[in-house]
């Protein structure tokens, strides 16, 4: 059951955004209201829509935290492979879940909302099962 009031979320994680710096800022670009081969520098706190319950958005919080350490195990692999532990685990279910809801948001971002988002991928992402193959 969802709650009444839709909350802000940030369709791209923001602790991604704030990943290589403490920053408010980040150089985004790519998205449809962008002009084309362009970043701009934009407020953390714009990238958001009113995409989920606040019931959900609680719920689905520990996708962001776990999109955080997958980005920062690969960007120390990148910039600083003696920093790494030996052995850098991360639940792949929950980070295709992460990746569906990104997606989902970027979606929702529509005018039409969250009608372009089938109900599975809805389900999907509070715990449904992943379709076969």
């Amino acid at each position: 059951m969802c709650s009444k009031k839709i909350s802000r979320e940030h369709y791209i994680s923001a602790n991604l955004l704030k990943a290589d710096n403490d920053s408010r800022t980040a150089n985004i670009g790519g998205l449809r209201w962008q002009p084309n081969d362009t970043l701009q520098n934009i407020g953390i706190s714009s990238l958001q829509s009113k995409i989920l319950c606040e019931k959900h958005n609680a719920q689905l919080s520990d996708l962001d935290i776990l999109a955080g350490k997958f980005y920062r195990v690969l960007d120390a692999a990148d910039k600083n492979p003696e920093s790494l532990a030996t052995l850098s685990q991360i639940d792949g279910h929950s980070l295709e879940r992460w990746l569906l809801k990104v997606t989902c948001g970027l979606v929702a971002t529509n005018k039409k909302k969250n009608d372009l988002i089938p109900k599975k991928y809805k389900d999907i992402l509070v715990g449904g099962s992943w379709p076969e193959g």
